[in-house]
């Protein structure tokens, strides 16, 4: 194992430990220095990651806010996004929950939106049963 000082792309310089074999610790390091630092990299994720939730927020505006922590809100924003997309894309919504289907878009638990995110072919079909 052995500490290398590299300076990435962004201009900052970050110590890595490289392990492996000795000829493979300097192509890792040519490749490290060929990349945003860490904290640039988990930087641009999160703008990027804010930008969406943007983009999901407003797409879903006149919908009530969401209650829980910011990630599970921001998670949640996605997930409904997604649910109102796939219905106004005529996803078929089955016959007992036409009459209410509101207010299934009226749940205001962001952990609610996140259990129910799924079915078991791991795509969101939604769960009007709670309706």
């Amino acid at each position: 194992m052995a500490k290398y000082n590299i300076k990435h792309t962004c201009g900052h310089t970050e110590t890595h430990q490289i392990t492996g074999q000795i000829n493979t610790r300097e192509p890792r390091a040519d490749w490290l220095s060929e990349q945003d630092c860490s904290e640039c990299r988990r930087a641009a994720k999160q703008a990027e990651y804010a930008a969406q939730s943007e983009i999901d927020a407003a797409r879903t505006a006149d919908l009530p806010p969401l209650n829980g922590t910011p990630k599970q809100i921001a998670w949640a924003t996605t997930i409904r996004a997604t649910a109102l997309d796939l219905l106004t894309q005529g996803a078929e919504i089955p016959e007992k929950a036409k009459p209410g289907y509101s207010i299934f878009f009226g749940e205001t638990s962001a952990k609610w939106w996140i259990d129910n995110s799924s079915d078991d072919r791991g795509i969101w079909i939604g769960k009007f049963e709670r309706v």
